[in-house]
């Protein structure tokens, strides 16, 4: 997906193909020496190409146009560079960290009021004009993208006065909705908070020694998190 929209149709179709059903199951087993010697022919055919199924790859062309004809996720992959890595060094501990940025845009656009962002593609489970504010705040949460928003944006203000990140959430399922975000303010400053207390205790480690992390004794019990109980609230 990322290379579809990123990066272009062209250099999709350059890195990917797809192989029909039938022709897949007559290879026989995927462990098999026939499946391996097939498979090897075709990539041999179709210059090493990595090889989709013809669900998946016509699931990444769909959803990829639907991001690439988005009004504003056109407008925010408009300008700009993809895969962009960024490096600094912690100004506290000097610990050298790094990210990889799906797009920048140095020079803004209408939709940012011209200031310049990261932009940052995520396919993201089924969701709907009625229920897609539900969907991401799990989806934030569980995968820790505002850690992500934080720490990106952490790097790129020091290199590079970027201090703004927009996702451009994209459902997997048809009809394969857009809609593009930016976390909010109380997410921000908890991910702040808990990349600074990770890096505290990072140095501490290389300070101590000691990389030890040992668990609780006894028997335990987890109790389920708020979006755990607010989805059981909401029959889903």
């Amino acid at each position: 997906l990322h290379a579809y929209v990123l990066e272009g149709p062209d250099v999709f179709a350059s890195r990917y193909t797809n192989i029909a059903d039938e022709v897949y199951a007559s290879w026989g087993h995927p462990n098999s020496n026939a499946h391996k010697a097939a498979k090897l022919a075709f990539q041999a055919m179709n210059a090493g190409k990595e090889i989709l199924k013809p669900d998946e790859f016509a699931r990444i062309v769909a959803m990829g146009e639907k991001v690439r004809t988005n009004p504003d996720a056109a407008q925010l992959l408009a300008v700009g560079q993809p895969e962009v890595t960024m490096r600094i060094r912690t100004p506290k501990h000097g610990f050298m960290v790094q990210c990889r940025a799906d797009w920048l845009n140095r020079e803004g656009c209408a939709l940012t009021d011209g200031q310049p962002y990261i932009a940052d593609l995520k396919s993201v489970a089924s969701f709907t004009a009625r229920n897609w504010r539900h969907v991401w705040g799990a989806h934030l949460w569980k995968f820790r993208y505002h850690r992500q928003a934080a720490f990106y944006t952490g790097i790129a203000e020091q290199l590079l006065g970027i201090n703004r990140m927009i996702f451009i959430a994209v459902s997997k399922t048809p009809p394969y909705s857009v809609v593009c975000l930016e976390i909010d303010e109380i997410h921000m400053r908890i991910a702040q908070d808990e990349i600074l207390q990770d890096l505290k205790e990072l140095g501490e480690c290389y300070a101590s020694g000691d990389w030890s992390d040992p668990l609780p004794l006894g028997i335990q019990t987890v109790e389920p998190s708020n979006w755990q109980i607010q989805e059981a609230m909401n029959g889903e």
